[in-house]
């Protein structure tokens, strides 16, 4: 797997990765491992928990991130 570049680790990289995922999962040729997938998806849903937090913390104390 390629390595993703600094720029796009962002909720636009996340999505995509976690799309390119999806699809090499359903690759019936050479699919991917799904424990390797699983993690990638458990590590994705982290980020998406800590900028949700991130969110709620800015909505109840101010600021702009």
């Amino acid at each position: 797997m390629a390595k993703k570049k600094k720029n796009e680790n962002n909720i636009e990289g996340l999505r995509s990765l976690l799309f390119d995922t999806l699809e090499r999962l359903l690759d019936t040729k050479d699919p991917m491992d799904f424990q390797q997938a699983k993690s990638i998806a458990n590590v994705g849903r982290v980020i998406v928990d800590s900028a949700k937090l991130e969110v709620e913390l800015i909505k109840k104390f101010g600021g702009t991130g």
